[in-house]
Parts: structure tokens; sequence; C-alpha cells
């Protein structure tokens, strides 16, 4: 049962065990010092991080980082909604080969992302149905069945009309069922970077999907976005998952729309890491607490059972336990 936090209660218990389900820490911004990333991370609570993948290129070296990071990085294999443009027919045999390996536990990211143009629209929606089908062929032929990594920003009409196929997104706006039925029946689906409205969630819940949050949401200032979906319940805690987004999502934590309420929630650990090793040109996973007490705070809950919560369900859609 969901208890009242108080910000005593938030102080007194700011050490969390969490895992982080998409970090781009392939980036040419932690070349340099990735050892201390990651140890930063592992001394703020992050015992886990996946390693997202954007292109065949950054899959094989998101793979490379699992096995300089035994047990602690995992990664994705798949080419983003912005690196759609650079798909070639090598791509599927490139990016099956990464995910037939262990330290490999998720497809993507995929999907679409029309805030910029990258790659065209047109080419976003083949590639991402191009990689649905990849998902589905290798659940169906080998048994392998690991979820898929969806990224989703300013391009909700277009998911809807072109759908998603795979069984758990099945959106009511979807014009067929057909197409969903053509594809693996047990991919289940993540949504990283929700910034969408209550709207958007509730279409995702209905079909099983989980939302992933990042830093982002303390930019949230909507009358209908994650705050509102948070504080009205629309979301159980079961469906949750938490991602740094890393070197992206900064949680700006001194942002001005901040809620006193919302700020007594934020701990003196937490927005230490924040402070001493983040920036906005170079967001950390470490700076994952924080977005934890930020949820918390929202869901009128204490960060450690969001934490709680979050850090089982990573663990069992990714088959983390495993590892």
């Amino acid at each position: 049962m969901a208890t009242t936090t108080t910000a005593d209660d938030a102080k007194a218990t700011d050490v969390y065990l969490l895992v982080d389900v998409s970090a781009a820490l392939t980036s040419r911004k932690f070349a340099k010092d990735l050892d201390a990333v990651v140890a930063r991370a592992k001394e703020s609570g992050v015992q886990k991080l996946v390693v997202r993948s954007t292109s065949v290129h950054s899959s094989r070296e998101a793979l490379r980082l699992c096995r300089l990071f035994p047990e602690t990085l995992f990664c994705c294999a798949g080419v983003s909604p912005h690196e759609s443009r650079l798909w070639t027919p090598d791509s599927e045999r490139e990016i099956c080969d990464v995910m037939r390996s262990a330290e490999c536990v998720a497809f993507g990211e995929c999907g679409l992302d029309f805030s910029r143009d990258f790659s065209p629209k047109e080419t976003q929606i083949q590639v991402f149905e191009k990689q649905l089908q990849m998902a589905s062929h290798l659940s169906r032929t080998e048994r392998i069945q690991k979820p898929l990594l969806v990224r989703e920003v300013d391009a909700f009409a277009e998911w809807s009309v072109h759908s998603l196929p795979v069984h758990s997104l099945h959106l009511s706006l979807l014009p067929s069922a057909a197409l969903l039925r053509q594809y693996a029946a047990d991919l289940p689906q993540i949504v990283v970077q929700f910034r969408g409205t209550e709207e958007h969630a509730r279409q995702y819940l209905d079909v099983g999907a989980f939302l992933a949050l990042s830093g982002l949401v303390f930019k949230d200032k909507s009358e209908d976005g994650v705050r509102q979906l948070l504080r009205s319940k629309g979301v159980p805690l079961s469906r949750l998952l938490l991602h740094s987004d890393s070197p992206y999502g900064y949680p700006n934590a001194r942002a001005v729309h901040l809620s006193d309420a919302t700020k007594s929630q934020l701990s003196a650990r937490s927005l230490s890491f924040l402070n001493r090793y983040c920036t906005f040109q170079r967001n950390e996973p470490c700076s994952l607490a924080l977005t934890c007490e930020w949820v918390a705070a929202h869901l009128g809950v204490a960060p450690p059972e969001v934490a709680l919560q979050t850090t089982y369900n990573a663990l069992r859609v990714f088959g983390l336990c495993a590892h």
C-alpha cells in the first residue's frame, strides 16, 4: 500500500538501489572518464545500467563496454529515429549479431522522433517497422525474446496511424489489428523519455506498456503532463521505470517553477551528486536518485518505495535477475 512521505522520511532514507534503463554511455562525452562515471553511479545507488544504442556502430560499442563492466553494464541493439537514415542492407544482420549476446538485454532504441529533421519521417517509419519485424523474427525463430526500447517524441499521431505492431502497444486508434498480429505476442514495450500527455500515457498503459521517466520531468510545467499523471494516480508504480538519459536529461533541481513541496523531497545526498558531477552539457547516471525523489514527491509516496518498485520492474522486464 502506498504511504505518505515526509521531508524527514526522504532525507533519512536517501540511499536507494536503482537501475538506469537507458543511458547513452557510448557518447564521446564519456570517452575519457567512463570508469569514474560508472563508479559514481554505483556510489549513488545505481547498481545496473542499460546502455542504449542508436546505430549499428554504437550497438557494437555498447556491447564492448558491457564486457569491460560485467554484471553492471548491459546493452541494447538498434537504430534510433535520428540515425535511421544510416540504415543499410547489412544493418539487420549486424544488429542481430549483437542481439544474440548475453549482455544485450533489449532491442532498441527504435521508434519515431519528429522533433528534429535528422532523418526523414518516412525513413524513420520504415526503419522502425523493419526493426519490429526483426524483433518478431528473432522471437519466433531463435526464441530471443527481449524487450523493445522505444523512443517517441512529437510523433504520437503518426505513431497511431502507422501502428506499433506488437501486442503490447495495441492502441485504440490503430486502424488494423491484423498488422499487430503479424508480430510476436511476447515482446514487452518500454517507452523511453516519456514526455507525453495523460491521454498518451493512458493509451500506452491500456496495452501493457511501461513508462520510463528521466530527469526531463523536472521541466514539466504543463497541466496534463507527467506531473498531473502522477498526482492523479494515472499510472501505477508497477508500470514505471527510471532512466538518466545521460549525457542528456539533466534534472534541473533549481527550476523556478518547482514547488517548495517538491524541493523539500530532494535529499542533500542526491543533490550533492548532481551539483558535483553533472551539468546541462553532461548529465550522469548518478543523478538518477533525484528523478526517483521527484517521482515520489508527485506520487505522494516515499522515495525508497519508488526505488524498490522501479528496480524490481527493471530487473523483471530486462531479465537482469539472471545476471
